[in-house]
This record gives C-alpha cells, structure tokens and sequence, in this order.
C-alpha cells in the first residue's frame, strides 16, 4: 500500500498540470481605417469624420466561441458584432466596421468581449472634423 501512494500522488499531480497551463482567453484590439491582407492599416487614436468606415482588428487567443465587438460613443452603445472562432484552441484574428459621417465627431470606444460578456481588450479613438 505504500509504494501505491507515491504512484497515486504522480498520476493526481500528472492529471492536474494540464488544466493549471491551458492559456486563459486573451485579445488585442486597434482601431484602424483599412483592412488590407487580413491585416490593420492606418491604425491610430484619431480620425477624421470623412473617413468612410473605421475597423476594429483583434488577434484572439484561446477564445473558443467567440468575440463580440462593442462599439460606444461616449456611453452609448452603437452596435455590436459578432466574429466566430474558427478553432476552439490557438491563435486568430478577425475585425468589424462602422460607417462613419461627418456628423459623427466625438469620443469613442471598442470593446473586445468573449461569449460571455468579459471585456477582453478596448481601445478608445477620437472623430474630429476633416481639415
């Protein structure tokens, strides 16, 4: 019995070290005036009202339904769109957009949420009137 619990402790330890190194989900998010390759371009915190669209760009990892972009300006919520995993496990990036007016000067925000509502990442960006 005891050359058993030293057997026992090794395959409880064994059976327990995976769970305590999966990666938990994590993200980036940019704002950014162009997607181009599955890449951002233009990225930056301002924008001006003429524009057109502005895109959000993540890289998820370990993120295994998927992301939910927020958008907001000032406290107001604009939108939300959702951009599926395509694998359950690793590395992937994805983006959303709004169109944006001229009309549309202000304070804004992006959230990066998982399925279940956590904010994984966000970045703030300022509309300003075109020159």
């Amino acid at each position: 019995m005891r050359r058993a619990i030293p057997y026992f402790a090794l395959l409880l330890i064994a059976s327990v070290l995976p769970l305590l190194a999966e990666e938990p989900p994590a993200a980036t998010i940019a704002v950014c005036s162009a997607i181009k390759d599955r890449t951002c371009e233009g990225a930056g915190v301002k924008f001006p009202a003429n524009v057109g669209k502005l895109y959000a760009f993540s890289q998820a990892s370990n993120v295994p339904d998927k992301l939910v972009h927020v958008w907001f300006r000032g406290s107001q919520e604009l939108g939300r769109q959702a951009i599926k995993s395509p694998a359950p496990k690793g590395t992937w990036r994805g983006w959303s957009n709004i169109t944006v007016s001229l009309n549309m000067t202000g304070d804004y925000r992006v959230e990066a949420r998982d399925a279940n509502g956590t904010i994984l990442a966000s970045a703030s960006f300022t509309i300003v009137k075109p020159d």
